[in-house]
Parts: C-alpha cells; sequence; structure tokens
C-alpha cells in the first residue's frame, strides 16, 4: 500500500483538518483492514481525536482505495483493462 496514495485517498473523500489524513495514514500503515474495522475505527478515534463518524469515513476511504485497486488487478490478470 503506498502511503502517498493513501493520503490522496483520504484527502479526496473525507474531510480533515490539515495533517490528519498523514497521521491517519501512519496509523493504518502496515495494518490490515480486513476483519478490524471496529478495532481500527477506535484507533482513528483515539489517536486523532475525531469522532466515529469520520473515522468510519477515512476507514471507508481507505478500504474503497483498497478494493480499487485489487480489482484492476484482478481484470489484469485476465487480459481486461
Amino acid at each position: 500500500m503506498d502511503k502517498d496514495q493513501i493520503i490522496a485517498a483520504i484527502k479526496e473523500k473525507v474531510e480533515l483538518p490539515e495533517g490528519l489524513a498523514e497521521k491517519a495514514a501512519g496509523l493504518l500503515d502496515g495494518q490490515s483492514l480486513v476483519g478490524k474495522k471496529d478495532d481500527i475505527i477506535k484507533i482513528l478515534t483515539e489517536k486523532l481525536k475525531i469522532d466515529e463518524g469520520k473515522a468510519n469515513e477515512i476507514y471507508n476511504a481507505v478500504a474503497g482505495f483498497l478494493a480499487g485497486g485489487i480489482a484492476e488487478k484482478v481484470k489484469g490478470l485476465f487480459g481486461k483493462k
């Protein structure tokens, strides 16, 4: 997962104060999102001092970005681009 792309995905989808997208990406760096949504939301709310709604938006932005990347790789495997 490219950290700069994650930051861009967060900034595109979530309205946050300056610097929080970078901090959020840092917290998610190396984390598996699969099956850990509640844990990730808790980490984001505690560390970034944001409400659960914003943490959910961040989670969904990153999960959507990653899902899109996976879909493109699968299409590439079958020769569809």
